[in-house]
C-alpha cells in the first residue's frame, strides 16, 4: 500500500526532527578555539591529574561558573608562613609541593600572605597588627636578584652594551597589610617591579636599559581581592534576596550591549587606564599607583625614593638619568605575573589583537608583535611584558635558553598551542599566576578540573564568578587573553571583538537553538516541496 502524501510528510517530519536532536546532542557547547584535545602530543610534560567530578559546566551560556567545591587553599594560619628570621627562604617561598595545593583564594589577609608565597618576590613584607616583617631571599638588605644569562650572542644587555653575557636586576616587592577596621580581617597590598624576568629573555627591539648599582620600579596598591559585592554592599543583601541567583540581580561593573561599545572597549589598547580607578565607584579599593627609585646610599643603607605620580609628564631624570624603563605610562597594564613582569591588555601599540590581529573600520593594517619563545616582548618603551599567559612564569625548561618565538618550531606554529603546551603537570589546575591592577587574582588557564576555560566560561572582561561571590580573571586562549576590562561584566554571545581574528566566541544554549529552528524551517520547506 502506497501512503498518501501526508503520512510521507509525517515520515519525513519525523525524520528531520530525529536528524536534528541528534546534531544537537553533538554540537558542542562552546566554540573554543582551543581545547584540550587540540594540545599537541609533544608536549614537555601532558599528563593532566584532573578530577572530572569537580567540572565546570561549560554549556551554561552565562558569565557565571560556580564552581562549588574551590576550597583546596593552603592556610599558613595566622601569619606564620612568615617569621622574623632574614633571608629565611623558606618562610616566604613555599616549597612546590605546597604551593601547588593553592587553588582560589579570597580576601584575608592569611589569603594574600598565601598568594604571596606565590609571587617570586625579591622584597616580601608583611604588616600583622603592629608586627612588620621584611624577607630578603637574596641577601641581607639587598632587595634584587642579580640574573646572569651567558647564552647570548652578541646583543644589546640591559646596561646598553653589546655583549655575549648579559646580566640585570631584578625587583619585585610584594607587600600584604592586615586591616583590623573591617570586618573578617581583610588585606590590602602593595606591589612594586621593574618587569625584568628572572630568566633569559630575547628582547627584538628597544630592550630595557639599566644600572649595576639601582633600580627603577613601578607600583600599584589596594584592596586584596575584592569580592564582587565590594563595589556596592548593599548588592549582596540583593542577591540573597533573590535566592542567591545572579541571574537576577543587576551586579554587572561592565555591561555592554553594542558592537561599537564592545570594541571601544575590548579593542582598546589603554582601557587600563589609571584614571579609571580612580573614579568615584572604584573609591572602596583604595587604588593608588607610584614610581620610585630603590638603591643603597654611600653608607650601604638601602633608600626608596619614590613618586606617586606614574603618568606622561613623569620625569625619570630626577632620578640621576636613570631612564632604562620608559614607560611613561601604566595605560597599557593590566596586571603583574607572579615573576613580577608586567601583563599588558590583549591588544598591541597598533590597535590590535597582538597576535591575531585583524582588519577592521579603519584600522586596515593588522601587525601583530614579536616575542621570544617565553610571549614576552619588548617592543615599546623598553620594558619588558607579556600580552598573554607566559609558561615561563613556572620554573620550566623553557626559560633555560633565550630565543625569539620566531626561531621556535613550536612557539611559531602556533602560541596558544605552545604557551599551554609547557604548563608542568601539577600547575594544570586553577592556581593564581598574577595579580590585576583593581586587586583582583588572575588564574591560569585551567580550571580545577584541568581543563582549559572555555569562551562560555568567561565574561566579556575574561572574569569567572567562584563559590561565595568570590570574583577573579583567568587567562584564555583566546582574546583577550587576560584581563579585558574591570568585570564583572555581562557576557553578550552575539558580538565579537572586530580587532581580532582569535575573539571570544560563546556559541551557548541560545545560539544552538537558533540555528535549530533556522535548519529546521528550511528542511520542513524542502520536505513540503517534495511531499506535499
Amino acid at each position: 500500500m502506497i501512503p498518501s502524501r501526508k503520512l510521507k510528510f509525517f515520515f519525513a517530519l519525523f525524520f528531520v526532527c530525529s536528524f536534528l536532536a541528534q546534531c544537537q546532542g553533538q554540537t558542542k557547547k562552546n566554540n573554543s578555539v582551543l581545547t584540550n584535545d587540540t594540545i599537541a602530543s609533544n608536549s614537555t610534560d601532558s599528563s593532566n591529574s584532573t578530577n572530572s567530578s569537580n567540572s565546570t559546566d561549560s554549556s551554561n551560556s552565562t558569565a557565571i561558573t560556580n564552581n562549588t567545591n574551590n576550597t583546596n587553599i593552603t592556610n599558613t594560619g595566622n601569619g606564620t608562613g612568615i617569621n622574623n628570621t632574614a633571608n629565611n627562604n623558606s618562610a616566604i617561598n613555599a616549597t612546590n609541593s605546597t604551593v601547588a595545593q593553592i587553588g582560589l583564594l579570597g580576601t584575608s589577609y592569611n589569603e594574600c600572605v598565601a598568594f604571596m608565597s606565590l609571587v617570586q618576590c625579591t622584597e616580601c613584607l608583611t604588616l600583622n597588627n603592629v608586627t612588620f616583617t621584611a624577607k630578603y631571599p637574596y641577601g641581607q638588605n639587598q632587595d634584587y636578584e642579580e640574573i646572569s644569562c651567558p647564552e647570548y650572542t652578541q646583543i644589546t644587555c640591559p646596561d646598553g652594551i653589546m655583549r655575549s653575557t648579559c646580566s640585570w636586576r631584578r625587583y619585585l616587592s610584594f607587600k600584604c597589610i592586615r586591616e583590623f577596621n573591617t570586618t573578617g580581617t581583610k588585606a590590602s597590598f602593595e606591589i612594586r617591579t621593574n618587569s625584568l624576568p628572572n630568566y633569559c629573555y630575547q628582547p627584538s627591539q628597544k630592550q630595557p636599559l639599566g644600572s649595576q648599582d639601582a633600580v627603577n620600579y613601578y607600583g600599584f596598591s589596594g584592596k586584596f581581592n575584592p569580592p564582587l559585592t565590594y563595589y556596592n554592599p548593599s548588592l549582596e543583601i540583593e542577591i540573597r534576596d533573590a535566592g542567591n541567583k545572579l541571574s537576577k540581580v543587576n551586579y554587572f561593573n561592565q555591561q555592554i550591549t553594542k558592537q561599537v561599545d564592545y570594541d571601544n572597549n575590548l579593542c582598546n589598547t589603554q582601557w587600563a587606564r589609571d584614571s579609571i580607578l580612580r573614579e568615584n565607584k572604584y573609591k572602596s579599593i583604595n587604588y593608588n599607583s607610584f614610581v620610585g627609585r630603590s638603591f643603597k646610599n654611600s653608607s650601604g643603607v638601602l633608600v626608596r625614593v619614590e613618586n606617586s605620580t606614574w603618568g606622561p609628564s613623569l620625569n625619570f631624570a630626577q632620578y640621576q638619568n636613570l631612564n632604562y624603563l620608559e614607560l611613561k605610562s601604566s595605560n597599557q597594564v593590566v596586571g603583574v605575573a607572579l615573576n613580577g613582569v608586567f601583563i599588558f591588555s590583549g591588544n598591541s601599540i597598533y590597535g590590535y589583537d597582538a597576535f591575531f590581529p585583524k582588519q577592521y573600520g579603519t584600522n586596515s593594517f593588522p601587525k601583530k608583535i614579536e616575542t621570544d619563545q617565553c610571549l614576552g616582548t619588548t617592543s615599546e618603551s623598553n620594558t619588558y611584558r607579556y600580552h598573554m599567559f607566559s609558561p615561563c612564569i613556572f620554573e620550566i625548561a623553557l626559560r633555560d635558553t633565550p630565543s625569539l618565538c620566531v626561531n621556535s618550531s613550536s612557539c611559531s606554529a602556533d602560541v596558544r598551542n605552545h604557551s599551554v603546551s609547557h604548563v608542568p603537570s601539577q600547575k594544570r589546575t586553577q592556581t593564581p599566576i598574577g595579580i590585576a591592577k583593581d586587586g583582583r587574582l588572575i588564574y591560569g588557564p585551567y580550571r580545577k578540573d584541568g581543563k582549559l576555560w572555555q569562551p562560555c566560561d568567561v565574561d566579556i572582561c575574561n572574569g569567572v564568578i567562584f563559590q561565595d561571590l568570590n570574583y577573579g580573571y583567568v587567562a584564555t586562549m583566546f582574546h583577550p587573553y587576560t584581563v579585558g576590562c574591570y568585570g564583572p561584566g555581562n557576557a553578550p554571545q552575539n558580538f565579537l571583538a572586530s580587532c581580532s581574528s582569535n575573539a571570544r566566541k560563546c556559541l551557548g544554549k541560545n545560539s544552538i537553538y537558533l540555528s535549530i529552528t533556522y535548519s529546521l524551517i528550511a528542511l520542513l520547506t524542502f520536505a513540503s516541496a517534495i511531499f506535499i
